[in-house]
């Protein structure tokens, strides 16, 4: 950062400061973020934090480190003439949001669709596998992909409980016939959001889903690594699969770049089924 860029940054902080000192009932701070970093955010939030000393502080901003940190049921979000505050939101899912300091928040308040997703593999995949089963892309569709890990999504569901965005959350059943039970007791209870996991307790996870859907279609994929050992976690399998959900990242980049398998592998049923409730409106 050069020395005008140094000094906007002390600048922005410095004027915080002393509106933070100013002895009033309101103080009114308006994008306060503007030339900081993240370090620097995330120290401008602390000053706020300790310096508000009971007076009621009104923030604008599209940062959503300030708006997750400063605890999200004090966030009301106005956007196309409508207004959703955030304060019946579960404390605990305020609290999640202010620990994990989550950087793709503002995504997806904005997304009127989203597909939330639990890991590396299913974020790398889906655009292509989508294109390959639908042809048309997401992006098409306006639909926004996040990725959060396990049952975090519950706290995205909380949110979308709110905001009304439609949200479809792909998650593994992790072989517990309870986890395939509950997912369905859900789905009963909202029209604007759809849990999808596969109801095979046998296909854990989405790797195995994605591998009894497109075997003949994988079937020299672990040939980049001859000696994987075709067994996982002690249970024996296809040497493939072992593959797969060995190289967890590395398998999903080699599907959706290599031309022997990019546009050739479709997508799993409960996966087809979740994207074709989310486009229809």
């Amino acid at each position: 950062m050069g020395v005008n860029g140094t000094n906007l940054v002390q600048q922005a902080l410095i004027k915080t400061e002393i509106a933070l000192e100013v002895r009033s009932d309101l103080i009114l701070l308006e994008e306060p973020e503007n030339h900081l970093s993240y370090m620097n955010t995330r120290k401008l939030i602390k000053d706020i934090q300790s310096k508000c000393d009971g007076a009621q502080i009104i923030i604008t901003t599209h940062n959503p480190l300030i708006v997750s940190r400063l605890d999200l049921r004090n966030t009301i979000w106005i956007s196309h003439e409508k207004y959703y505050s955030l304060e019946d939101i579960p404390p605990e899912t305020a609290e999640y949001f202010m620990k994990t300091d989550n950087m793709q928040l503002l995504n997806y308040i904005l997304a009127q669709r989203v597909i939330l997703v639990e890991g590396n593999s299913e974020y790398i995949l889906l655009p292509q596998l989508v294109k390959n089963e639908f042809k048309f892309t997401l992006e098409e569709m306006h639909i926004e992909i996040l990725s959060a890990g396990g049952i975090t999504y519950k706290h995205y569901v909380e949110l979308s409980k709110i905001i009304k965005n439609r949200l479809l959350v792909i998650t593994d059943n992790d072989g517990d016939q309870e986890t395939i039970d509950s997912v369905l007791v859900i789905n009963k209870e909202y029209n604007h959001i759809l849990i999808k996991c596969s109801p095979d307790i046998e296909e854990f996870t989405f790797e195995v889903c994605l591998f009894n859907t497109n075997e003949s279609k994988l079937k020299t994929l672990s040939d980049i690594k001859p000696g994987t050992i075709a067994e996982y976690r002690g249970k024996p399998m296809n040497q493939n699969l072992a593959y797969m959900l060995k190289n967890k990242t590395e398998a999903a980049l080699r599907i959706s770049e290599e031309e022997l398998y990019k546009e050739k592998v479709l997508l799993p049923k409960y996966i087809q089924e979740g994207i074709e409730w989310l486009v229809r409106q």
